[in-house]
């Protein structure tokens, strides 16, 4: 008999213990469950972390408590990520689950701060920016002034690229001009201002109107060079508004040129009711030829100048022009 009651007795003490221990585990606060899992994670232990999350969000029927320990996991989730260093997923996960509770928030920041670091400092900075840009806005207020470095960066790097592309521009710049010189040496002026037509830089429109007044000079002799008028090869050149160091002898050669051959300065042209005196003044001066023709109405006279130009004059007027 009082074998039975002893078994009977330390029967009851152990279902007491087991019932203690029973309540003990389910004591636990969040706090203390968030603080185990996060010595776990330092060992590395992501699974033993994992299942007390899940076991912790099992024991309770707490709404808020559950949606907390969900959270968790997903704060398990990005540590793992961080230790694996696959920083560009981590913050993609943030992103598509934000969690914002005070117990996390803290290892959360210096986790996405890091990996922000990293992009940037593996010149990653348009990911960064782009991942950066998807957060909301309380979490880019946690990141403190990563926006502004991320945006001095931006213009770090747009001002590199324009000097790159301000380089290739001058070394393909500077292969052509020394091909437009050999142009200009061999007086290939059609092939210069055909190939620069459409370049709208300095350089192409320095070869552009340059050849052109080449051309007009050497190549058009119906031109006239009249003292005190610009002839069309100084209309060329006058566009020149920002003489490369190249093209400036050039420039100067063509004036020089231009200068003696112009004549001293007449009325520029003619126009009907001009009289035979003002013709004579004007540049077309005097004719190659005259034919006269008399007539019970007056007499007319058709002056011949050369390159199929005739002028028509009756009664001393100048009536028709023909060219």
């Amino acid at each position: 008999m009082k074998y039975i009651l002893f078994l009977c007795l330390s029967c009851s003490l152990l279902l007491t213990s087991c019932s203690d221990k029973g309540t003990q585990e389910k004591e636990k606060t969040k706090e203390e469950v968030t603080e185990e899992v996060k010595l776990l994670l330092e060992k590395g232990q992501y699974n033993n972390a994992g299942s007390l999350t899940r076991d912790s969000r099992g024991e309770t029927e707490n709404t808020s408590e559950i949606e907390y320990y969900n959270r968790l996991s997903d704060y398990i989730r990005l540590r793992e990520l961080y230790d694996q260093k696959r920083y560009p997923t981590l913050i993609e996960n943030y992103i598509d689950s934000p969690i914002k509770d005070k117990l996390l928030q803290k290892d959360i920041i210096e986790m996405l701060k890091y990996s922000f670091e990293v992009l940037i400092n593996k010149e990653r900075h348009v990911l960064a920016t782009e991942l950066y840009n998807s957060l909301d806005k309380e979490s880019k207020s946690g990141l403190g002034d990563l926006n502004d470095k991320l945006q001095e960066i931006a213009l770090s790097v747009k001002e590199l690229e324009k000097n790159k592309q301000k380089q290739v521009r001058e070394a393909s710049s500077k292969s052509k001009i020394d091909q437009y010189l050999q142009y200009m040496k061999e007086g290939n002026y059609s092939k210069i201002s055909l190939d620069s037509a459409s370049n709208l830089t300095n350089f192409g429109k320095n070869f552009y109107h340059l050849s052109i007044a080449y051309d007009y000079f050497y190549n058009d002799s119906s031109i006239n060079y009249i003292q005190g008028q610009d002839s069309l090869p100084e209309i060329s050149l006058n566009a020149i508004t920002e003489p490369l160091p190249e093209v400036q002898p050039y420039i100067d050669q063509l004036r020089v040129e231009i200068n003696n051959k112009k004549q001293p300065s007449k009325n520029f042209g003619v126009k009907i009711g001009m009289t035979k005196d003002e013709v004579l003044n004007s540049s077309w001066g005097k004719p190659d030829s005259i034919n006269t023709t008399t007539s019970a109405y007056g007499s007319s006279e058709q002056w011949v100048y050369g390159n199929g130009n005739y002028l028509y004059f009756e009664n001393e007027v100048l009536v028709t022009i023909q060219n």
